[in-house]
């Protein structure tokens, strides 16, 4: 059987995954009973569905953030054995569901273990290159990372040739990385008929086992009809750990 209960929180504006995290350690901060909280690691876009294993579910119409929090068994003694939070993308007011059937998630395996306690965003993240003139043969975003030379190579010469000299002299701080010891965040924005634009990487957050990049686009354009292409790339120490890109508005 699944129990809803409504919480609130009070942020005004659309909740990041780190902030979605927050939220929920602050509503298990006081529950001593040892657990591990679970999440997707996307945004659950226009409807989602939470499904245990006994069949049960839950239909949602709404961008969330979805978690599932299990408890030691040893030390669970009250009916709700496991529990699901949902935090919502607008505002961040939260769902709480109970189960009462000692079920979890079907697909459990592919979630996110979320650490108690965030690491601090990196203090070595080094910036290779920003600009508005990434112009290639491609119009779409670009969320990349590249670990090897040979992937950047195609990345630099991908640019335009009547673009590729005015980009590496002005806007690359450096091109060459050492891919022993760092990897680059590469976030290319879609191409605009329009100056005034940016992509800006503003957090590069590391988890246990994960790090999560967010970006955004801090300046939206002028009238000046030029076509831009915004790009950051910065190079970050070399993990095994996934990148996940999260897009802030």
């Amino acid at each position: 059987m699944l129990v809803l209960v409504a919480c609130t929180a009070t942020l005004s504006a659309q909740v990041t995954q780190s902030e979605a995290d927050s939220i929920v350690l602050e509503r298990l901060s006081t529950d001593s009973r040892p657990h591990t909280v679970y999440a997707k690691d996307n945004l659950q876009a226009d409807t989602a569905d939470i499904s245990t294993f006994m069949g049960e579910m839950l239909e949602l119409d709404y961008p969330c953030w979805i978690y599932y929090v299990r408890y030691d068994e040893q030390a669970d003694t009250i009916p709700a054995k496991r529990r699901y939070f949902v935090v919502k993308e607008s505002r961040g007011s939260m769902l709480m569901v109970n189960t009462h059937n000692n079920v979890s998630p079907p697909d459990l395996e592919t979630w996110r273990k979320v650490p108690a306690d965030p690491e601090p965003p990196l203090d070595s993240l080094v910036l290779i290159a920003k600009g508005d003139n990434f112009v290639d043969n491609g119009y779409s975003p670009i969320l990349q990372v590249i670990t090897t030379p040979a992937a950047w190579d195609t990345l630099l010469n991908s640019i335009s040739e009547l673009y590729r000299p005015y980009i590496t002299v002005n806007d690359f701080v450096d091109t060459t990385i050492n891919f022993s010891i760092y990897q680059a965040i590469v976030v290319i924005d879609e191409q605009h008929d329009n100056g005034g634009w940016t992509i800006d990487i503003t957090d590069v957050t590391e988890y246990a086992n994960s790090i999560v990049v967010t970006y955004t686009n801090l300046m939206k354009g002028n009238p000046l009809p030029v076509i831009t292409r915004p790009f950051h790339i910065v190079k970050i120490p070399m993990s095994g750990k996934q990148i996940i890109f999260q897009y802030e508005n």
